[in-house]
């Protein structure tokens, strides 16, 4: 069954729509009964999913991601906020614990409709005029400067840490290949100068319309130049242009499926195991794309906000034994997280043969330093809303291109460029 259109953030991002390929080792496992999107979730996560699916039903949590290019004062535009993580690389910010303990003391008093029982809100709204719009973990919309520049851009805070992951320099030439609605191209743009550059593609005309909007009301051009394009990102060849590449790629969006059915178990029409495996295939041609088009010694990322091993680690493998690029994975893993993703992947994709590893190189991966956020799988880290206080879902892998071709040994071997790299970061 093709993939909805209408349905799932991912299905709307750059690319075309995931229902013309089934080449490659991506096909759903064949069954007398198509399996639901909770049977087969089910099978996969085990007695965690009924927590995972929970957390899944919840609304998603929203960071403001600080854009230091708005004139607004710092600690006027982010009153009653207080930064996620001091360490990271991004500055986001948070309802601070004092906003929320205000307004549950808002909360409370203001409940029987009693004259007198409403004047503590009164008075908290006296005392903290700019904090009390951050209600309930919810951030205000952004004020805006003189010069029409937002003061942050809200997004979840998953997706500025993959962000973090491509290590961006000032002086980087960045493609960001599937990049509506604009979050990450706008957490990209933090780190850029005037001599760096920034290009944003996206293939349908609507959303390319909104992700321009969306870098206009934030990155002033002369301050980061970029540019948008509207091309499939499936066919796009521009080799060694770029130093970082993010393909943040279109995906089964499980938490969005679950946001629209408002819990409910969703149809074979809304979620089937074909529509993930059409969107693993789709994948797979921009990862490689991607790997193409990043210079030797760059750096790609590869993002979805699905939860299913076969768009994730089973992606990353996937075009680890295709590619004719000299890449590795770059990640943190144990031998013990290396051995049950593979396990995970494996009945998943039947193409192969049964038994055969569809992890190539993972094997030999040599850890780097950990990451804050997530759990390790064979090629990265995933990040689930029920142990990442409400982020995500959203996995990420790390390649960094060591040559524009693998030579004959690693070709003929199929893995030597594959095993993981510990780069210290």
């Amino acid at each position: 069954m093709p993939p909805s259109r209408s349905a799932g953030r991912g299905r709307n991002k750059s690319g075309t729509a995931a229902t013309a390929h089934t080449k490659g080792g991506f096909h759903a496992k064949s069954s007398a009964r198509p399996r639901t999107l909770d049977e087969y979730y089910g099978e996969i996560y085990g007695e965690r999913w009924p927590r995972l699916r929970a957390a899944m039903a919840e609304v998603p949590r929203k960071v403001a991601l600080w854009n230091r290019f708005c004139q607004l004062p710092f600690k006027e535009a982010t009153r009653g906020l207080s930064r996620v993580d001091p360490n990271s690389l991004v500055q986001a910010f948070q309802p601070s614990q004092e906003v929320n303990a205000a307004d549950s003391s808002v909360t409370a008093h203001h409940g029987t409709g009693g004259r007198d029982e409403a004047k503590p809100q009164e008075e908290v709204l006296a005392a903290s005029p700019g904090d009390i719009l951050h209600r309930n973990g919810i951030i205000a919309k952004p004020p805006v400067d003189a010069f029409g520049i937002k003061a942050y851009y809200l997004l979840d805070y998953a997706s500025a840490h993959v962000v973090e992951q491509l290590q961006v320099g000032a002086f980087d030439s960045v493609l960001d290949m599937c990049a509506a609605p604009g979050g990450k191209s706008v957490a990209i743009g933090q780190f850029l100068s005037p001599d760096g550059a920034l290009t944003c593609n996206e293939a349908r005309a609507d959303r390319c319309a909104r992700l321009r909007r969306n870098l206009q009301e934030h990155l002033p051009m002369n301050y980061v130049p970029w540019r948008t394009t509207q091309r499939d990102g499936q066919t796009w060849y521009d080799p060694e242009a770029f130093s970082r590449v993010l393909v943040d790629a279109p995906c089964s969006s499980e938490r969005h499926l679950l946001q629209q059915s408002c819990g409910s178990p969703l149809s074979l029409r809304e979620w089937s195991e074909e529509t993930t495996a059409n969107f693993a295939a789709l994948q797979s041609m921009l990862l490689q794309r991607a790997i193409e088009t990043c210079r030797v010694g760059g750096r790609i990322v590869y993002s979805t906000c699905s939860i299913s091993p076969l768009e994730n680690d089973g992606v990353v493998g996937e075009v680890l034994q295709r590619t004719r690029c000299g890449v590795r994975a770059v990640r943190s893993s144990s031998d013990a997280a290396v051995a049950a993703a593979a396990a995970t992947i494996a009945p998943l994709k039947t193409a192969g043969g049964a038994g055969k590893s569809n992890v190539p190189g993972a094997e030999g991966c040599a850890p780097h330093t950990p990451l804050v956020l997530g759990e390790a799988t064979a090629y990265g880290r995933l990040l689930l809303p029920d142990t990442c206080n409400g982020w995500g879902p959203m996995f990420f892998c790390v390649l960094e291109k060591t040559a524009t071709y693998k030579s004959v040994a690693s070709s003929s071997s199929g893995d030597d460029d594959d095993r993981g790299s510990d780069d210290g970061s």
